[in-house]
């Protein structure tokens, strides 16, 4: 079972279910899971070998630390609803991909360029009518791609919404920052570009 592979005895396996490993390095692994208690959805990243070696035990602790102390008013934390991708907010697509911190960046600049949150949602639900407010219903190849069934119909019988021009929404934008926003806040993960590609364009 997958459950007791991913935790030690060091961790508590009742309180998650875990769904699947999404992503895997060198300093250990990544499983998204559920928590039993609450129904939320949750990354739990478990670290290989943690007590093994000092000076790494060392340094994830030391990291721990810092990210317990970082709640400072002028920080937004990305992973807030406002700054999620429509496949962290729907679970429309099973893995997550680095194309997740590449919607986050286009909400930032968003942010930046009007001065005010681009999807504001107060809920799940009306998160994904903002977004698709603006980029429109999904194509059919996106939401055929997706393999969550219920995330699926979701999708399929949504209101068809026509997208509105990203000229139009930002009129006082640069028409090369107006483009970029466009590539980086496309609904489909596979359509954003790569870091790298966003710095060469």
């Amino acid at each position: 079972m997958l459950d007791k592979e991913f935790f030690t005895e060091y961790g508590e396996a009742t309180q998650y279910e875990i769904q699947e490993v999404v992503g895997k390095g060198s300093y250990g692994v990544v499983a998204s899971a559920v928590n039993t208690h609450t129904g939320e959805r949750v990354a739990i990243k478990k670290i290989n070998d943690v007590f093994e070696n000092v000076s790494d035990a060392t340094r994830i602790l030391r990291e721990i630390k810092l990210l317990r102390l970082l709640r400072h008013p002028d920080i937004d934390y990305v992973a807030t609803r406002w700054y999620r991708a429509p496949e962290l907010c729907g679970c429309f697509f099973s893995k997550y991909t680095p194309a997740i911190d590449i919607w986050s960046i286009g909400c930032i600049f968003a942010e930046m360029l009007t001065g005010k949150p681009l999807f504001p949602g107060k809920n799940v639900v009306q998160q994904l009518d903002l977004m698709t407010d603006l980029l429109g219903t999904p194509s059919s190849e996106s939401i055929a791609r997706i393999r969550n069934e219920k995330a699926k119909r979701y999708l399929n019988n949504m209101r068809k919404k026509s997208p509105i021009p990203f000229s139009q929404k930002f009129p006082n934008a640069d028409p090369l920052a107006v483009r970029l926003l466009e590539r980086l806040l496309a609904f489909d993960p596979k359509n954003r570009p790569s870091a790298e590609e966003i710095r060469f364009s």
